[in-house]
């Protein structure tokens, strides 16, 4: 923008850059005429900004952190029938859940294709879909657009693919899920910190342009040999920028040629006072509200100290007792719900293992197979009788087990392992 103005029989002229104005996305989902879809957010991006989100280091750390201790250990597989286990291992259902965590903890939802076995006889396979791929159709919740260029204005490859429903037979449906979510599109844990996240990510830009630059202090550039008309204004304005902006430029000099002393170019620099001070404050209050979005209590987890704490062991297996309990467990649960559920398998207890942070000094040898669960976060509670049975029979030398497994009639070892007998006879080696 360019002004001219007058003040007694003086002219001058001025350049103003425009202010930018910014506005966090929402990720509300969005109705638009001519489109077959729900926009995720306001432009259809919210997945890709979310992603570009993981540039902040911290938000980042956390991010990683919160799925390794989901999903990064994998299924509790030893209890389980030998189908289950064989199918769990087939598919690599470890790889699977993890891709899920980490789908639940970015975005705060993730899907799945359901492929059903030929001969309709339950599911064949699980495989994993991206959730910022996921688009719900404006017309009909029976099914879900699936494309991995929604970020083009109209996209033609778009795949329409049946949700997923219990007692369904279709061969491939999709399971979509976003927490109980009012809306289309959920929302992730860390959503009230988002403003924090981006503004921790254009400060490292700042830095980043400062270094670039050559820590060059911003100026103000006067011209004092008569104002030009406005053509002339711009053309001077884009070589200024010109010189002072880029790699290659980083510091150099700028070089006026003038006619006379009394029309050389001034040069004012108007660095803020204390400005790394300030920086320093503002870092702290970004990574506080980072940590308290992503609902931390003790950042200590994440090898962040706090002013009085002194960071001992003790401190630190409290601290992940509490984290396990009020985050990471039920993420696990829900996810085990759901996997059970599209398995057909809800009479069956299943678990992700976690391996905490720190260990607490204890000797495993000792302990008994309730106990090492318990470090788990698996409460006697949630197994049931017929697991700690089982459990019982393998925390056993092997010796014993084959015994005990002797003195069983055959309905008994049927009942044990969740079973319906279909011969008279049974292989007890294998348990």
């Amino acid at each position: 923008m360019s002004q001219k103005k007058s003040k007694g029989s003086q002219h001058y002229g001025i350049q103003r850059l425009r202010r930018a104005v910014f506005e966090t996305p929402t990720g509300r989902s969005v109705k638009t005429s001519g489109y077959e879809y729900i926009k995720y957010g306001d432009d259809n991006k919210y997945p890709i900004f979310l992603e570009n989100l993981l540039q902040q280091p911290e938000h980042n750390a956390i991010l990683d952190a919160k799925t390794d201790w989901i999903g990064r250990e994998g299924f509790d597989i030893e209890s389980l029938p030998s189908n289950l286990q064989s199918f769990f291992i087939e598919n690599d259902m470890n790889t699977f859940v993890y891709k899920l965590a980490r789908d639940y903890e970015l975005y705060g939802g993730f899907s799945f294709y359901v492929i059903q076995r030929r001969d309709g006889a339950g599911v064949a396979s699980l495989e994993y879909e991206d959730f910022g791929n996921i688009r719900v159709p404006n017309d009909d919740m029976d099914e879900l657009l699936v494309s991995e260029k929604w970020d083009k204005i109209r996209t033609t490859e778009v795949e329409r693919v049946p949700a997923w429903e219990k007692g369904t037979t279709t061969p491939k449906t999709l399971y979509y899920f976003t927490d109980n979510c009012k809306d289309v599109y959920p929302t992730p844990k860390y959503y009230g910190g988002i403003p924090a996240i981006q503004t921790g990510v254009e400060i490292d830009n700042f830095h980043l342009n400062h270094v670039k630059n050559g820590f060059f202090i911003p100026l103000v550039i006067n011209f004092n040999n008569g104002i030009p008309d406005k053509e002339r204004q711009d053309e001077i304005v884009r070589d200024v920028k010109g010189t002072f902006s880029g790699t290659d430029n980083a510091g150099e000099p700028l070089i006026s040629f003038n006619e006379n002393k009394d029309s050389q170019v001034q040069i004012e620099s108007f660095e803020p006072a204390d400005l790394d001070k300030k920086f320093e404050v503002l870092d702290k209050r970004i990574e506080d509200k980072i940590f308290h979005a992503h609902r931390i209590t003790s950042p200590m987890l994440f090898g962040v100290r706090e002013a009085g704490q002194l960071g001992g062991r003790t401190e630190l297996v409290e601290a992940w007792e509490i984290f396990q309990t009020d985050y990471i467990r039920p993420r696990q649960m829900t996810l085990c719900g759901v996997i059970k559920t599209v398995l057909g398998i809800e009479d069956i207890d299943l678990y992700l293992m976690t391996r905490p942070p720190i260990e607490p000094e204890v000797d495993k040898d000792v302990l008994s197979i309730e106990e090492r669960r318990k470090l788990q976060g698996i409460e006697d509670e949630d197994v049931s009788e017929q697991q700690k049975t089982i459990m019982a029979i393998k925390q056993l030398p092997a010796e014993l087990q084959k015994k005990f497994v002797e003195q069983l009639t055959p309905e008994e070892v049927f009942n044990l392992v969740g079973y319906e007998r279909i011969s008279n006879e049974i292989d007890t080696e294998d348990i």
